[in-house]
């Protein structure tokens, strides 16, 4: 119905922002991460899920497809709502995926509004479901290392969402960050 949305951001809030496309300004809820980047007065491209309530119609943001994913597959958990689903997401959709892949409960519970119960049900519900960066992580050593390449080549000047482009064409994931930023700067 409605994929995404194209604008010019006029101001963020607490959990929005708001984004003028064409004669229309729309009320855009987000992850906190995407708030704190973003800038007033600049262009954004943002995949958008629509919600329908019997009394109300709410519009939901993302950077990527894969936060997209991530936040379809939490409201398919029986007790996440929309807007429980983006606090969840507040940490970073690679984050969240990486510790239902990998079964961290003590990082699930760190997010504000999940307990205990509501985190290992997302784990059993989702766990199949989720991929990390297009890869199944078994181990949290390896989504530390992941996260250590990510930092290495945000340090370098490359965006989140190039470097999950290309980080999903890593066919056999290396074992050190040194390893996966080598492979990366090869991948054209």
């Amino acid at each position: 119905m409605l994929a995404g949305i194209s604008g010019i951001v006029e101001k963020s809030d607490e959990n929005l922002i708001f984004v003028k496309s064409g004669d229309f300004i729309f009320q855009v809820f987000c992850s906190q991460q995407i708030i704190e980047n973003v800038k007033i007065g600049e262009k954004i491209l943002l995949k958008t899920y629509l919600h329908v309530r019997e009394n109300e119609i709410s519009l939901f943001g993302f950077l990527t497809d894969e936060d997209l994913k991530i936040f379809k597959n939490l409201i398919s958990v029986s007790g996440i709502g929309p807007k429980s689903a983006i606090e969840i997401l507040a940490p970073g959709g690679e984050k969240v995926s990486s510790a239902i892949v990998s079964g961290d409960i003590n990082f699930l519970t760190s997010i504000r509004g999940i307990g205990k119960k509501t985190a290992e049900r997302m784990i059993l519900e989702l766990k199949g479901k989720v991929e990390f960066l297009g890869k199944v992580v078994t181990t949290s050593s390896n989504s530390e290392i992941l996260e250590d390449a990510i930092a290495g080549l945000e340090n370098l000047g490359f965006s989140k969402l190039e470097i999950n482009k290309k980080l999903k064409k890593i066919t056999n994931m290396p074992e050190t960050a040194e390893e996966i930023i080598r492979q990366f700067l090869t991948i054209s």
